[in-house]
């Protein structure tokens, strides 16, 4: 059983179940008078519902972890290009978009080189379409032959122009990381952001990363709760011990009342 436990904000982004440092994004859909509480701290924080498509603050915290997990994948396989395709449209449904880049697109060019690629697409303004993409299995020096074939497909099959396209080789191999978080990490303009009826923002095909996509989130989210931690000033020697911290949901109104020192405390 819990004793007295003192309640803080929301607990921090990067465990995973908190607060934006973009702005006021807690979770606006948690229950009233629910906690997340430390077993080993007793901290008790307030948590997100983690519904990417009905809350603000669950989709940030998303695109970050994912952020990091290409990061982490980068490490291991770098991309050997970036793109960025536009079109005077935004496809209106996830199946058209994968219809369109599934088969008009990646068919036809892996007929000529073994691509993967990692999706990331925004609606900009005026409903265009803005699609980030970055690719592997195509080698860097040949990135003008997979900007003539990609933009001509791509053109052919949605409403664009070959001059809103755009490809480069990725070279520095040590500074990809980087490279990804800079050009993917584009959260915080929330008219970018596709609706709320959209069921995914990011997309990959099945051979983009090292590993399978669920082992590699909880890859990026343990690396993220190692930054939080040192951040938080946590010392090397009992990192791993905070790292196996539980947090259990615990709460009610019944259970809240007032302490002396006028701090709010789960009983």
């Amino acid at each position: 059983m819990l004793g007295a436990i003192e309640l803080g904000p929301s607990l921090d982004q990067d465990q995973g179940i908190g607060a934006d440092p973009l702005g006021d994004l807690d979770c606006k859909r948690w229950p009233e008078g629910m906690w997340i509480a430390n077993t080993t701290t007793g901290e008790a924080v307030r948590g997100c519902c983690r519904a990417t498509n009905l809350c603000t603050c669950a989709r940030h915290r998303f695109m970050r972890e994912t952020t990091r997990m290409l990061a982490l994948d980068a490490i291991e396989n770098a991309p050997t290009l970036f793109a960025v395709l536009t079109a005077r449209e935004f496809l209106q449904k996830d199946d058209a978009l994968k219809r369109v880049f599934a088969d008009k697109l990646l068919r036809p060019l892996r007929r000529h080189w073994p691509v993967e690629w990692f999706l990331r697409w925004e609606r900009q303004r005026a409903g265009r379409l803005h699609v980030n993409q970055l690719v592997k299995g195509v080698p860097a020096i040949e990135h003008e032959l997979f900007r003539q074939e990609l933009v001509g497909l791509w053109c052919a099959a949605v409403d664009a122009e070959p001059q809103g396209q755009y490809v480069e080789p990725i070279e520095d191999g040590e500074a990809v990381t980087l490279y990804v978080a800079k050009k993917i990490r584009h959260t915080g303009k929330s008219n970018q952001e596709p609706s709320f009826k959209f069921k995914h923002r990011t997309s990959q095909t099945r051979g983009y990363l090292v590993r399978p996509a669920a082992v590699m989130r909880e890859e990026a989210k343990r690396s993220l709760r190692i930054e939080a931690l040192l951040r938080n000033g946590v010392d090397d020697a009992d990192l791993e011990r905070r790292l196996g911290d539980e947090w259990k949901l615990t709460g009610g109104a019944a259970a809240l009342r007032w302490s002396d020192t006028g701090r709010k405390v789960i009983a």
